[in-house]
């Protein structure tokens, strides 16, 4: 999975903003106040769901090639 389309790059977007959303208004993990600590989470976490995808395997439901639970474990 080199080449990644579109809808797979929304995908783990949605993903990460989850998890982003679960550490910055859920467990109040501030790494940086305000907006910009919410996206550095987000973007964080999107790489980690990149990287999650792979490592973790290729198992659960999936949409659009792109596995959800490797990935939110990921992000």
């Amino acid at each position: 999975m080199i080449g990644m389309s579109f809808s797979s790059f929304l995908s783990l977007l949605i993903l990460g903003s989850i998890a982003a959303i679960v550490l910055h208004f859920v467990v109040l993990y501030k790494m940086l106040a305000g907006f910009d600590g919410f996206m550095n989470k987000w973007i964080a976490g999107w790489i980690g769901g990149r990287l999650g995808l792979p490592v973790l395997g290729h198992w659960g439901p999936s949409m659009s090639q792109v596995y959800i639970i490797p990935g939110l474990l990921g992000a």
